[in-house]
Order: structure tokens, then C-alpha cells, then sequence
């Protein structure tokens, strides 16, 4: 008999700096807020978009490690993406609505 256990892991983006501290201490407005903002030049906009290209590429490599080193024990490594993160937390939260809504697909 063949046993199968699912783990969740979760790669965390932010730097150890002050800077990011602050960023993830904020509200959700505060950052729509600051993301939104009409007085921002072009070049911010793309100084920004450089740091979200650095800061994935960032956290892509940090993926690919951590997934290179349980493949290397053996573990199937799956990376999931933003519908199967949402399809889980709905789950979680909601295990009965869940449930009745797979039966009927």
C-alpha cells in the first residue's frame, strides 16, 4: 500500500532590511494607495516594475533550490500556482461548501 502526504511550503519574498519591514507592516490601502499613485514619474513606474523583475527573479531561485533539494531525497516537487492557492484556502476555510461543490462538477 502506497501512502501519500501533501506539504505546503512557503518561500518568503521580503528582504531582512528595514525598508521591507516597513512594506509588509502596512495596511493593504496603504500599498494600494502607494501603488496608485498619480504623482508618480515614469521613471518610478519603471524603477518599480525593475524591482518586482529582480524580486521574482529572486524568489524564483529560491524555488528552484529549495525544490532541487527534496527532489534530491526522493520527494515530487510541484510548483503551484494563484488558482490552486485559492482552490486550497477556500478548502480550508471552508471544507463543507468545498466539498458539495466538487460532487457537482
Amino acid at each position: 500500500m502506497l501512502f501519500v502526504k501533501e506539504f505546503y511550503i512557503i518561500v518568503p519574498l521580503y528582504d531582512s532590511t528595514r525598508a521591507e519591514e516597513d512594506l509588509v507592516k502596512q495596511s493593504w490601502m496603504d500599498k494600494l494607495m502607494r501603488a496608485l499613485s498619480p504623482k508618480d514619474s515614469a521613471e518610478s513606474i519603471v524603477a518599480r516594475y525593475r524591482g518586482f523583475l529582480k524580486s521574482k527573479s529572486l524568489l524564483d531561485s529560491r524555488c528552484a533550490i529549495i525544490s532541487d533539494g527534496l527532489a534530491g531525497v526522493g520527494m515530487h516537487v510541484e510548483r503551484i500556482g494563484t488558482s490552486d492557492i485559492v482552490s486550497l484556502l477556500f478548502q480550508v476555510y471552508n471544507p463543507s461548501v468545498h466539498k458539495g461543490q466538487s460532487e457537482m462538477v
